[in-house]
């Protein structure tokens, strides 16, 4: 019986495969439509995306990119838009809307079980909560995005993913599973040969092996990513990393009591140029580093650098930064038996790490309370004994959550997965009914297609037509173009000639005829004559000079494109009152255009200003074309009294732009408002 049925299932797939092709011309316009929303789409989120511009503007490129995507819901929007919008939002330093980019995705993805969307928007949401510190949360969704990722093979993904669980096992304390997790993530980063990657590993391997007191191996993997990150100065973040990797270094140094090399990595990263100005809290963390080294080296002499850096947390804000620079404060005044200042320190660090949850700091502060007020040093050690024990708990408490995160995850998919064991059971049966219904449906459509075929036929040839007939009324354009210039060129050829061997020649013989007259007769006053014929003369230089203007070559600027659209603007101008102005950049390569895009161009702003002349009551139009890169934007411009372009139905005008625009891949958007004028926007690929 089920041999039967799965025969069945198969021959009603087929039937459905066949009926499904020959109905796809029905959904072909809406099809186009949504690609055309994806490429707006994109093009707003490379702005977003553009650290060059400044953030107000990304934000406005990001939002408007959003709207879209929330617009147009109803068609399919890429998923790595979805990603690209909701990093955008991140980067600008809007959590809130990347989250809600997030949740726009996971729906997605759960209403058309998309597995690439789950892995992203689950990656997405944990991100969000990892940098709120919202621990739990955040490993939720890594766990659910790490299933997706490994399932799709998303080995990239799936790196990035180990090793953020891994920086969270490490603040939970959990090392030895953060140091499992790292180490897969690491092997990772060696196929992939991401050296990024491989850095993070590193790190967090050598934050692992600090909890589990290995500072020797800790040293190992900080050494490892300061010398990976020698494979990423092309990274923006170059200068970050460098300096991190060595803060790493001399913070390990110093717990290892080796304060030569701890001075060593801070002295070298804090001379990596325009570290201050660019990275200027990791700066001051190296800097404390530092002088803590030389203190702890017997070389300060004063706490004045410590002071400083204090002033410098403060003014930064820095709650971790305050906490350190207080303590070594402490331990500063506790060797030079200043014990009031050590204590005042101390209890304001104690207080501090208390109320921001630093608890590792607290203890660290409790032992040294208590070798500075001897006289209550046993209600500090009881306390550090009470927060130490309770830290152990939480500790526990929080491994065997996020063990319980695990399963809870692979038992949810293991769910889901019987549920859609049984979904597909009934969807079989569905295709066997459908089958039938759709075999019916095929034979309407067969006809139906083919009594179209034969009107779609004739469409076709009728279009060919008459896009033979737009090239060759072009083609006649440029021919009376030149026509005209040829004609321009012969008059003035003509006029100079007769300038030159006419007029000229007669006033050189009545000059030299003029001249022995002067010579042999008796006049009072030659000068007048010899001022007249030095006139003439002047004369004859002015004709000569503009005979050979006349005569020059008439055809360095080719008949072009330009001056067809320009000669359109002229006849125009001749039966109307708007003010046109057109602009025309000097870079646009219009010889390397072919005929095809330059007559769809022509007809389209032929179309334009023919409906803003007949509805747009505009003063002013203006029209501008430029080329940036392998791209012409042609911008139409009134202010005229607009339409609603969501309440006004397309006219056939407006329906012909968009399909030759189409036909030259070009990208075609109208913007209007009432009362506000209209622009129409072209992006033609050259």
């Amino acid at each position: 019986m089920k041999k039967n049925d799965s025969t069945l299932m198969k021959i009603c797939k087929y039937i459905l495969f066949f009926n499904l092709f020959f109905l796809q011309s029905l959904v072909t316009t809406a099809n186009s439509f949504a690609i055309n929303q994806n490429q707006n789409i994109d093009s707003l989120l490379v702005w977003a995306s553009n650290t060059n511009k400044n953030q107000k503007s990304r934000l406005e490129y990001a939002n408007l990119a959003l709207k879209s995507i929330i617009e147009n819901s109803d068609y399919e929007v890429a998923t790595s838009n979805y990603v690209m919008l909701a990093n955008a939002f991140f980067n600008i330093g809007e959590k809130e809307k990347s989250l809600y980019v997030a949740d726009l995705l996971y729906r997605k993805s759960d209403a058309k079980n998309d597995l690439e969307a789950t892995a992203w928007a689950t990656y997405l949401k944990a991100n969000y909560y990892y940098t709120k510190t919202e621990y739990d949360s955040s490993y939720y969704y890594y766990a659910k995005s790490e299933k997706a990722s490994f399932t799709l093979e998303y080995k990239f993904l799936l790196g990035v993913i180990l090793n953020s669980k891994a920086n969270i096992l490490n603040a939970k304390k959990d090392y030895v599973n953060a140091e499992s997790n790292s180490i897969r993530a690491l092997k990772i980063s060696f196929a992939e040969r991401d050296n990024l990657l491989a850095y993070k590993c590193y790190v967090s391997l050598g934050n692992s092996l600090l909890g589990l007191n290995d500072k020797n191996k800790a040293i190992i993997y900080f050494s490892k990513a300061a010398k990976e990150v020698d494979y990423l100065k092309s990274d923006l973040q170059y200068l970050l990393l460098k300096a991190q990797a060595n803060n790493y270094l001399a913070s390990t140094y110093i717990e290892k009591e080796e304060y030569q090399n701890a001075v060593k990595y801070a002295t070298e990263a804090l001379k990596l140029k325009n570290l201050k100005q660019n990275n200027f809290e990791i700066y001051c963390y190296l800097k404390n580093n530092l002088i803590y080294a030389n203190f702890k080296s017997n070389k300060l002499t004063s706490d004045n650098e410590f002071l400083k850096i204090l002033k410098t947390a403060d003014s930064i804000n820095s709650i971790p930064l305050q906490i350190f620079t207080k303590m070594h404060l402490a331990e500063y005044h506790l060797k030079n038996k200043n014990l009031s200042r050590a204590l005042q320190y101390g209890s304001e660090a104690r207080s501090q790490a208390h109320q921001t949850t630093f608890f590792d700091e607290e203890l660290k502060l409790l032992l040294l309370l208590s070798e500075i007020d001897v006289a209550n040093s046993t209600s500090y050690t009881r306390r550090y004994i009470a927060l130490s024990d309770s830290l152990h708990n939480v500790e526990r408490a929080s491994r065997n959550k996020f063990a319980r995160i695990e399963f809870e995850t692979e038992e949810i998919t293991a769910a889901k997965n019987t549920a859609e064991e049984k979904n597909t059971f009934l969807e079989n049966r569905i295709w066997v009914i459908s089958g039938f219904g759709f075999l019916g449906l095929l034979v309407i459509v067969l006809w139906f297609r083919m009594k179209s075929q034969k009107s779609k036929t004739r469409q076709l040839l009728l279009e060919q037509k008459q896009q033979q007939a737009d090239e060759e009324i072009y083609q006649l354009m440029l021919d009376q173009q030149q026509k005209i210039e040829e004609g321009k060129t012969i008059e003035k050829q003509r006029i100079s000639l007769d300038l030159h061997d006419n007029v000229m020649g007669k006033l050189s013989a009545i000059r030299m005829n003029l001249y022995p007259i002067i010579m042999t007769s008796e006049l009072e006053n030659k000068d007048v004559f010899y001022d007249q014929l030095n006139d003439i003369q002047q004369v004859e230089k002015e004709i000569r000079g503009v005979a050979h203007d006349l005569n020059a070559n008439l055809f360095a600027e080719d008949v072009s494109f330009i001056a067809v659209v320009k000669e359109f603007f002229i006849k125009i101008k001749q039966h109307t009152d708007i003010n046109f102005d057109l602009q025309i950049g000097e870079t646009i390569a219009w010889e390397s255009i072919s005929s095809t895009v330059k007559i769809n161009i022509y007809r389209i702003i032929q179309e334009a200003l023919q409906n803003i002349e007949k509805y747009a009551e505009a003063k002013n139009v203006s029209v501008t074309m430029s080329q940036i890169e392998n791209q012409v934007y042609i911008v139409i411009l009134d202010d005229g009294i607009g339409f609603d372009t969501n309440a006004k139905k397309e006219g056939i005008g407006l329906q012909n732009m968009k399909t030759r625009m189409d036909e030259i891949n070009g990208t075609f958007a109208i913007q209007s408002k009432l009362g506000a004028g209209t622009k129409i926007s072209l992006i033609i690929p050259v």
